[in-house]
């Protein structure tokens, strides 16, 4: 089994695309192929190296995310320097559900992507990549999908963060309000919202960014 989802992450930032679809159009392939290859967990690697043969990828930045994204051609490597952010992708997985045990952080992967997608200028420092696993935050964030966070974006505007409640890492919709509570919002209508006051328990809530893009 190779590492299907790694591979297909990085044939979309390579392609500056957002879906597996996408990814199939610019393959000239059937998108049909691609949930095959999808069910399966699997991609034949002859048939990829095969339809990537007169693309610049690097073969080995393909399939272990090391080295550039770009075979070795100078002028390239200068415009990915200019035109890409390189963010760490982190170990951990947040549940977009009932919750995860969070175990230790640290960066498995990098990953380079398009300065094109973000609205503003961003320090690399402070982005970090992680993967959504559940369904309470769909349609707006799918299963198995990722998002960058900003980790220097702790709270007080609403919006959607990765956090860590007890030892549960959840991505979820925080509402802030004035007596000090969080609402904490699952964009699936099946889920309940909870509200968090921080007077009435002593569970810990730590926010660990605030999402600023989703890769699909």
């Amino acid at each position: 089994m190779n590492d299907y989802r790694s591979i297909f992450d990085r044939l979309k930032l390579f392609f500056d695309v957002n879906s597996d679809r996408k990814v199939a159009e610019r393959l000239k392939i059937n998108y049909n192929t691609i949930k095959t290859w999808s069910n399966r967990k699997k991609i034949p690697l002859d048939t990829l190296l095969s339809l990537i043969q007169n693309e610049t990828i690097n073969i080995d930045w393909l399939l272990t995310g090391k080295g550039s994204m770009h075979t070795n051609d100078n002028s390239l490597q200068k415009t990915e320097d200019k035109d890409t952010i390189e963010i760490d992708k982190l170990s951990l997985k947040a549940s977009a559900g009932t919750g995860i045990e969070n175990f230790e952080v640290e960066a498995e992967d990098k990953l380079s992507i398009s300065k094109t997608f973000f609205k503003t200028p961003q320090d690399p420092q402070n982005l970090k990549i992680i993967q959504i696993i559940g369904d309470s935050m769909e349609p707006t964030l799918q299963d198995g999908s990722f998002i960058v966070i900003d980790i220097s974006k702790k709270g007080g505007i609403d919006g959607i963060y990765a956090l860590l409640l007890q030892d549960e890492v959840l991505v979820k919709r925080l509402q802030f309000n004035l007596d000090k509570t969080i609402n904490i919002i699952s964009d699936n209508p099946t889920y309940k919202t909870q509200r968090y006051d921080p007077k009435e328990t002593q569970i810990p809530l730590k926010i660990l960014g605030m999402k600023i893009l989703t890769i699909q």
